[in-house]
């Protein structure tokens, strides 16, 4: 920073500088028009410049709040994922799916059908240039909509990925041909 004080004014300082004029876009326009006569008609500028003016409350308290608002949108979005695979069956079925402490238990087909839509990590290995994952899965589709080798409505997947030491992270690899298996199940 210079503490020397230039003798001439700022009219004169400011005499070479070019002053841009910054004309909005066609679509700027448009939208500025738009949001004016939207608040023509209905007035809601003053209302929503009262709601982003408002200071966001910094009590302890309002955390529960903010926790509870995400446990729903949590539950909103694991439940419609889960719509896909729920079977509403009262049907009973013996457990064959890949969690080990409910293997052979019976149980109602709804149930399995929460139960068994999980990716399971099989076995996870080191190799030269960082790890490898072994990853099992199982899909429900219709049987059209299955692949074309395997018209099935249920495949089971395994898949062997490369694990890559990149930057001090792992990152997910491309994996080699003949890496994933499916078969019906």
């Amino acid at each position: 920073m210079s503490t020397a004080v230039d003798p001439r004014s700022a009219e004169a300082l400011r005499e070479h500088d070019e002053v841009g004029e910054s004309a909005p876009s066609g679509a700027m326009k448009a939208a500025g028009g738009f949001a004016g006569w939207l608040d023509d008609r209905t007035g809601g500028a003053g209302f929503m410049s009262y709601l982003l003016k408002k200071t966001f409350p910094d009590h302890w308290t309002f955390m529960l709040g903010e926790i509870a608002m995400y446990t729903l949108i949590i539950c909103l979005l694991t439940g419609t994922f889960l719509t896909f695979w729920f079977v509403p069956s009262a049907g009973q079925v013996v457990y064959d799916g890949s969690y080990l402490p409910l293997q052979g238990v019976t149980m109602s087909e709804a149930y399995r059908s929460t139960v068994d839509e999980s990716v399971v990590v099989e076995n996870l290995s080191a190799t030269s240039t960082g790890m490898n994952v072994q990853v099992s899965f199982v899909s429900n589709q219709d049987s059209t909509d299955a692949p074309a080798d395997l018209r099935a409505q249920r495949i089971c997947w395994s898949s062997s990925w490369p694990l890559l030491q990149a930057g001090g992270e792992l990152r997910i690899g491309i994996p080699a041909r003949g890496a994933t298996s499916k078969r019906a199940c």
